[in-house]
């Protein structure tokens, strides 16, 4: 009888050792899980923060263009201040800054062109480090103007499309572009 113990001993031995190891590899198992998720959330909340930037600097992008679009005051011949569209055809845009002098980059002067009717005038320009941030943006404005056959405008459209970044940083592997459009 004694040997029937013994050898029920025997046979219960390391069991517990087992049970341990495989509580400790599922609880290894949750803990990984719990961490890897929360480093996608992690991730995506990141991600959320950094196109939330793009977005704002696009929307200052717009801003800015509406602004220079409806309120430039230039000389006129008689040495007058005239309110002229900073993207008018006759305009040099040279008083143009956003959020500070010093900001816009790339600009390229209105630039005309005809067919019938229609006069279509294309600027573009760039404002570097917005609100205290990396971000930047492009800015690209088209006016149209349609004219009748004495050459009196009849009607004038704006088109300003904005792309915002999150950084200027082209080679920034998590760039972020939100862009917006706007017409009148």
């Amino acid at each position: 009888m004694n040997t029937k113990k013994e050898n029920k001993r025997m046979t219960n031995k390391g069991f517990a050792l087992f049970l341990a190891v495989v509580i400790m590899s599922i609880l290894l198992s949750i803990s990984y899980s719990i961490v890897n998720i929360s480093t996608k959330e992690l991730i995506l909340s990141m991600s959320s923060r950094e196109s939330q930037f793009a977005f704002y600097a696009a929307d200052s992008g717009i801003e800015c263009a509406m602004y220079w679009d409806f309120k430039n005051l230039e000389p006129d011949l008689d040495g007058n201040q005239i309110s002229i569209s900073a993207f008018d055809k006759n305009s040099n845009g040279a008083n143009v800054n956003c959020n500070g002098a010093g900001n816009i980059a790339n600009w390229t002067k209105p630039l005309p062109s005809r067919s019938g009717n229609i006069i279509t005038t294309d600027t573009s320009f760039d404002i570097k480090n917005l609100n205290s941030s990396d971000g930047c943006v492009s800015v690209f404005v088209k006016k149209t103007e349609n004219v009748d056959g004495l050459g009196n405008i009849t009607s004038i459209t704006t088109n300003i499309e904005s792309r915002g970044y999150n950084t200027c940083d082209v080679n920034n592997p998590r760039r972020v572009e939100r862009g917006i459009e706007t017409n009148y």
